[in-house]
């Protein structure tokens, strides 16, 4: 799955496995539950990164043969949804597995200092 990150033209500043998979527990009917972080200057209508992001749902299915959910977020609000004690950040904050990109602690400081 990371490899599958890495090769994507639009790469994702992080990529984080979560859920069942992460924790080991899934089976062959279990999704694949991923966030894709991208870059802060990307906007939900660029069309390169929805291509990247349907691109590595796509390659990890064929790979895996298990549905894949993502959700997208911006660098920049990323520390915040891992901090906001929503179920599902804390999941990510708990379960979460880097594949790509700084571990979750070091995104969380890069994106405090950047708010900074």
């Amino acid at each position: 799955m990371g490899i599958a990150a890495h090769t994507l033209p639009i790469q994702p500043v992080n990529m984080i496995i979560f859920g069942s998979f992460a924790r080991r527990e899934a089976d062959a009917q279990s999704d694949i539950d991923a966030v894709f972080v991208a870059s802060s200057d990307l906007h939900d209508d660029d069309e390169a990164c929805i291509e990247s992001v349907e691109s590595w749902r796509n390659n990890v299915r064929a790979i895996t043969s298990n549905s894949v959910e993502i959700i997208e977020v911006a660098r920049a609000d990323i520390s915040e949804k891992l901090s906001s004690g929503a179920h599902l950040w804390l999941d990510v904050a708990r379960d979460g597995i880097v594949i790509q990109g700084e571990s979750l602690d070091e995104l969380r400081e890069i994106s405090h200092a950047q708010a900074s």
